[in-house]
């Protein structure tokens, strides 16, 4: 004769429990957190995707007004141009996607206090969506402005001999960027 064995009812219901939360989990796109990093230099997935999928990459030579009420590095229209808009090879705009995409690229706990003074404005267009990365060589830096209003930034020092290579195929007869 058998021995009946006394179950709970809470024991059996806790594995199924676990198992249907493992099920779900495993049915959520789990992003890692490198990948939110990138994401959050960008501001939000729609810039990201923009960036990473344009329709059309623009570059500008740029500098900061040092001086004057307008005087302000967090709006994109105090910089001045110092160039005409130049279009950027699609092959280009591919490789510095790959770049901006790479979690290697930034210099994820280190905060520098130069001041940002970028040389070069990068503009990634797709369906009505706008995003202006402009690049600082001095620091290492890079700020973003989505739709005209600045969502983030991040310092690229591991990144910087490759946006180097690349922003130097975009303005190959400029003295100052060739000397970077």
């Amino acid at each position: 004769m058998r021995a009946a064995v006394k179950t709970d009812d809470n024991v059996m219901k806790k594995p199924a429990l676990l198992l249907a939360l493992v099920f779900a989990a495993g049915c959520a796109p789990v992003v890692p957190l490198n990948t939110q990093q990138v994401h959050a230099v960008f501001g939000n997935g729609a810039a990201f995707d923009c960036v990473q999928t344009p329709d059309r990459v623009e570059a500008w030579r740029i500098e900061f007004p040092r001086e004057g009420p307008l005087a302000d590095p967090t709006k994109l229209d105090t910089y001045v141009r110092l160039s005409d808009p130049v279009n950027v090879a699609p092959d280009v705009a591919r490789n510095i996607a790959e770049v901006l995409n790479r979690s290697s690229t930034y210099s994820w706990d280190s905060h520098k206090t130069c001041q940002f003074l970028p040389g070069v404005q990068l503009r990634f267009a797709k369906q009505g969506q706008i995003v202006d990365v402009l690049l600082c060589f001095k620091c290492n830096e890079l700020w973003v402005w989505h739709n005209h209003q600045r969502v983030g930034g991040q310092e690229f020092d591991s990144g910087r001999s490759d946006l180097a290579k690349l922003v130097k195929q975009i303005f190959p007869d400029d003295e100052e960027i060739q000397s970077l």
